[in-house]
């Protein structure tokens, strides 16, 4: 792969060319390529391509500006501050991290879908593991939208005190194909049992059996 050529298209006037050479970058995970990542934050305008940038830059495990991406935690756009927040948690210092953290229990605290959602988003791509209460909050909250986000982070990120929720979710019609989608991903071994358990409760549920055997 001619990495200069790729390089080059950072700066196409298409942004979809944009966002395609930086998550190749990205998948060739070499940290050599990052300091001409990190330099688009100075110049990239658009959001989409920011997060990208934030997205190869933890890919290939690189230093960016902390700075400049504290900055963007103001962004008007919440899913670029998710970017931000987890790129601080996971590459920033002691402070990023703890500056991090405020801004995600701030969105827990908030009553807005938009920042539940960019919650559930965050603890999907960092891990379930480390959030197990919040997720689990989340996947209760009363906003399906909420809920969808919720159920694909414990698709992202899998945890077996997770799966009774995402079981009883089969039996929505409003949330069980995203549900069956992220129990995809869980051990079959260990899900068996509960899934023949929940089948059997589901006899007067065709959408609901349908769905556990479409898994």
């Amino acid at each position: 792969i001619d990495i200069q050529r790729i390089e080059k298209l950072y700066f196409h006037e298409n942004s979809h060319v944009r966002q395609i050479a930086l998550q190749v970058v990205g998948v060739l995970g070499k940290e050599e390529h990052s300091s001409k990542v990190a330099s688009l934050l100075k110049s990239e305008t658009e959001p989409e391509i920011l997060q990208t940038v934030l997205q190869t830059l933890r890919n290939l495990k690189a230093e960016g500006s902390m700075p400049l991406i504290q900055t963007l935690l103001t962004h008007q756009v919440i899913r670029l501050q998710a970017e931000c927040v987890i790129y601080l948690y996971e590459r920033g210092d002691p402070k990023g991290k703890e500056l991090a953290l405020d801004h995600f229990n701030s969105w827990l605290e908030s009553q807005s879908s938009e920042h539940l959602r960019a919650a559930s988003y965050l603890i999907g791509e960092i891990g379930t593991s480390y959030f197990l209460s919040e997720i689990s909050s989340l996947l209760k909250n009363s906003d399906v939208e909420v809920k969808k986000e919720a159920i694909e982070a414990a698709g992202k990120s899998p945890h077996p005190a997770l799966m009774p929720l995402l079981l009883h979710y089969l039996q929505d019609r409003h949330l069980s194909r995203s549900a069956r989608k992220a129990l995809q991903h869980y051990n079959p071994e260990m899900m068996l049992p509960q899934l023949v358990e929940t089948f059997q409760l589901a006899s007067n549920s065709t959408h609901c059996q349908n769905e556990i055997i479409r898994l």
